[in-house]
């Protein structure tokens, strides 16, 4: 079964990718930052299944 990425999963892996070029490490405050409230919430969801 092929992996689809919706234009979310999308935003939230780009936004990853930029900051680990800046950063060693990308925190949940960094990506909060870099992502509108909705978007991190969305993504925390998906991540921990809340």
């Amino acid at each position: 079964m092929p992996l689809t990425l919706t234009d979310t999963n999308l935003r939230y892996l780009l936004a990853i990718y930029h900051l680990a070029k800046t950063m060693p490490e990308v925190t949940p405050l960094a990506m909060s930052a870099a992502l509108p409230a909705r978007e991190v919430d969305a993504s925390c969801a998906v991540l921990y299944g809340e």
